[in-house]
């Protein structure tokens, strides 16, 4: 397969092979363990398009089955490198969103939207739980998506010092203050799998904060995982990668204009400063009660 071809001179091409780093670390431990993992979003089309990132992008996008997306947390626990730090539910209080990230310490990456945080803001990948539901377009599914989207808001203004008036949905929120981050997250778990079931015809990102409902699929679209070239080295995508990119972007093959490419927009990447945590301190921290 043809080879992107790499810009030296290019800083976002110098943050993309950092990216490549982390993905390594993950790629690593999946395989050691067996576990199954996907390319999902933008880096399933960059590896159909451009066997590799877009050219423009800066992220990089995977899913897990539920039960391996777990797995993957405790054993990266204890076993993930200490250039890294594996931001979750578990191991970050601070943590606002439904899916788990892998961050590079010593590094930070500001977006020009970021407000202040209290947390760890270094380089990253998104790694997304995929879990299962029956029907697509029932209420149940809606609801799960809206109001796991709209208590996790709690977080977020705890974590970015947002004002109550900043939120989305501050009247569904409001009971949610009185619990811990901790407990709000175990919520929106609890809500991701309520309908996990074997039989279950669909799998669903819930997750996803952009498009939920483009982001759930027939079980045969995902299931068994098709190998795929990713920036020269062996990854996976969905089953049925066509029908699944066809779904979230029509005519994925053809190349969107300039002024219709999206990024994140950072306004500084630094690659030698930042937070530094250790995933196994941190995750020791934690308060569950």
């Amino acid at each position: 397969m043809k080879k992107v071809k790499e810009e030296k001179n290019s800083e976002l091409r110098k943050f993309q092979l950092t990216l490549l780093e982390i993905l390594d670390e993950f790629t690593r431990l999946c395989q050691k363990h067996k576990l199954t993992y996907f390319l999902v979003g933008g880096s399933a089309l960059g590896a159909v398009r451009h066997q590799g990132f877009i050219p423009w992008d800066d992220d990089i996008d995977e899913g897990m089955p539920r039960e391996d997306y777990e797995k993957f947390i405790n054993i990266a626990i204890d076993e993930l490198d200490d250039k890294y730090f594996l931001d979750c539910y578990k191991t970050n209080k601070y943590m606002h969103l439904g899916f788990m990230k892998i961050k590079q310490n010593n590094t930070s990456a500001i977006t020009s939207y970021s407000k202040v945080r209290r947390d760890h803001d270094g380089f990253s990948i998104d790694i997304f739980p995929i879990d299962y539901n029956q029907n697509k377009d029932s209420i149940g599914v809606s609801m799960i998506a809206h109001l796991s989207r709209a208590i996790l808001e709690v977080i977020k203004v705890r974590n970015h010092n947002l004002s109550f008036k900043e939120m989305q949905h501050p009247l569904i929120c409001l009971p949610f203050f009185l619990l811990t981050n901790y407990r709000i997250q175990k919520i929106v778990n609890y809500l991701y799998q309520k309908d996990n079931k074997k039989e279950h015809v669909n799998c669903a990102i819930y997750s996803n904060i952009y498009h939920y409902k483009k982001d759930i699929y027939p079980y045969d679209i995902v299931f068994p995982a098709k190998e795929i070239i990713f920036e020269g080295k062996k990854h996976y995508v969905f089953h049925d990668v066509d029908k699944y990119l066809t779904g979230l972007y029509g005519d994925y093959m053809k190349i969107p204009k300039e002024e219709d490419r999206v990024s994140h927009s950072f306004s500084k990447l630094d690659y030698h400063h930042g937070m530094v945590l250790n995933t196994k301190e941190e995750y020791n921290k934690i308060n569950r009660k």
